[in-house]
């Protein structure tokens, strides 16, 4: 099959490259290649999930006795940046393409508009399938809809169930007046109208443990399946708004978070009891693959969409105690990410890791770790990609940072950047920041840059003065300082102190750097595709009570 054909494909390669002694040692590690077990990638995002919401960042507020123990058990990632809102996160996540070369700097990829995952941006399950991977995606999708070129299924994804939007609610499914839940498969894409009223937490977590039974039946049933390899890319709504839970996972905080008169406490209990039914639900599919005797063959990365969103904004009561800022910023509480990865393929685990990393290096990550087993350890994520009809990869896309991760190398990242625009152009997005080093920069805020104006230190009803934290930082002050602004985020994490006029000369670096990627950021329309000239039905109109692509 493609694995196979990959295989002569790199020895070919090897022998027009390199000196026969070396292409037979490939050839050998191709030999012990064909016979290696299966990877299985188990790739989970939180929505909206703040720093301060896991107990592995310190409070115990909330117990995730899961998602710690995966943890600990594996690396956490303790210097690791997202984007500050949803599909950027998404898209850099999938694509390994910097947002300032997709042009999707907002969460704008929902109903009644083309903006979309640019056409030509192949996605990680493509390139993961040729390596003999049968992919599934579940839960939040929210990188374009209104063509069937753009779906889950269309982008390397053998079955999809779950919503194409950015938010509905939990129990109707329900987003601007229709469905948004789907059954996909394969070319059949399905509106999904069984489960209303069943708790999305519960639906995706059962979709998730089919997924794995299925899959674990096959392979101990057909030899020729036996080191086939599972991609499962699930991507939960919680803890996004709006806040809703079964009161029985709400209830158990009653004691930890009691009501308060400006309905704080009683706000962060349901997001407590959100994050405990998420943590839940990740044990019942890590105990699923343990049934089907493929969770020792199973690399699981966590991660966070972006920073929670705190204090009441966007209808949440997330918290990024003790971390400036929330959501929609670029202060450290809207970009550093909670992260870690655990499982199979790792040499070196137990430690919480400060290599530099940003969310576009997944993608290259984990392709290197499924070309390495696929392929032989020569292998890496250039020998799995075809490049045919791609553009190219550019300056602040994604790096492989598979070493780093598995053998605990140092991260061949120097600088982040976590947003930039077109030079004399600011119309755009959330504003403007890179990280170099221990210094980051925030040049600008963007028109998307919200709330009122969440540049503070936000509780959130988490009682940080009765906990411990991994971030320690003093008490904050009353306001702190605005853009543009230079901070060292390892000696002031919080961002408490604007060092730009004591350091000019590093200032004027960092602005050299942003230079640098403004030169290749694209505008938000980048990402506005075509609209098709016969349209099934209208773009800003549901299908039959449920929103559909209405596009080829």
């Amino acid at each position: 099959g493609d694995v196979y054909k990959r295989q002569i494909e790199h020895m070919v390669s090897c022998f027009a490259l390199a000196t026969p002694p070396r292409c037979l040692a490939t050839l050998a590690l191709l030999l012990l290649a064909a016979d290696a077990k299966p990877l299985h990638i188990l790739l989970i995002v939180a929505d909206d999930l703040g720093w301060n919401d896991v107990d592995f960042h310190g409070s115990q507020q909330i117990p995730t006795p899961v998602l710690s123990g995966l943890a600990r058990e594996g690396v956490i990632l303790d210097n690791y940046y997202v984007q500050p809102v949803c599909s950027p996160t998404r898209s850099s996540l999938l694509t390994g393409r910097h947002v300032i070369h997709s042009g999707i700097y907002d969460p704008d990829c929902g109903p009644g508009t083309t903006y979309s995952v640019p056409f030509n941006f192949s996605m990680l399950p493509s390139h993961l399938n040729k390596l003999g991977y049968e992919s599934h995606a579940i839960g939040k999708w929210h990188l374009g809809m209104f063509s069937r070129r753009v779906v889950p299924t269309a982008k390397g994804f053998q079955s999809f169930e779950g919503y194409y939007g950015g938010a509905e609610d939990y129990f109707t499914h329900e987003e601007s007046g229709a469905s948004d839940m789907h059954k996909d498969q394969g070319d059949e894409l399905k509106p999904e109208l069984t489960n209303k009223g069943e708790y999305s937490t519960f639906i995706y977590t059962d979709r998730a443990v089919a997924v794995v039974d299925k899959f674990g039946a096959a392979q101990s049933k057909d030899d020729a399946k036996a080191n086939k390899s599972l991609f499962m890319y699930l991507a939960f709504q919680a803890i996004h708004s709006p806040d809703q839970v079964p009161e029985s996972y709400s209830d158990r905080f009653l004691s930890a978070i009691p009501d308060t008169k400006d309905g704080v406490g009683q706000h962060r209990r349901t997001v407590a009891g959100m994050v405990a039914c998420l943590d839940e639900a990740i044990g019942n599919v890590t105990a699923a693959l343990r049934r089907a005797e493929m969770l020792e063959n199973t690399l699981i990365v966590f991660s966070t969409d972006n920073g929670g969103p705190a204090q009441g904004f966007n209808s949440n009561m997330a918290s990024n105690w003790p971390l400036r800022g929330m959501k929609r910023t670029l202060w450290q509480g809207g970009v550093r990410g909670t992260g870690f990865v655990t499982g199979a393929g790792l040499a070196k685990t137990g430690y919480v890791s400060n290599g530099l990393m940003h969310v576009t290096d997944w993608f290259p990550s984990l392709l290197t770790a499924a070309a390495k087993n696929a392929l032989g350890e020569s292998a890496d994520w250039h020998s799995a990609m075809d490049w045919e009809g791609l553009p190219p990869w550019e300056h602040g896309d994604g790096l492989d940072l598979w070493g780093m991760l598995s053998n605990r190398d140092q991260s061949p990242r120097t600088e982040v950047l976590i947003e930039a625009h077109p030079t004399n152009r600011s119309d755009d997005g959330n504003g403007q920041a890179i990280i170099v080093g221990d210094l980051k920069l925030i040049l600008e805020k963007g028109p998307e840059w919200h709330g009122p104006p969440n540049d503070l230190w936000y509780e959130s009803g988490s009682n940080p003065q009765n906990y411990n934290h991994t971030v320690l930082c003093p008490k904050p002050p009353k306001a702190g300082p605005l853009p543009p602004a230079m901070f060292n985020i390892s000696a002031d994490p919080c961002e408490y102190h604007d060092i730009k006029e004591q350091f000019p000369s590093r200032y004027k670096e960092l602005l050299r750097r942003l230079e640098t990627y403004q030169a290749s950021a694209v505008a938000v329309s980048f990402h506005q595709l075509p609209m098709c000239p016969n349209p099934s039905s209208p773009l800003d109109k549901p299908v039959n009570g449920t929103w559909m692509p209405v596009c080829p």
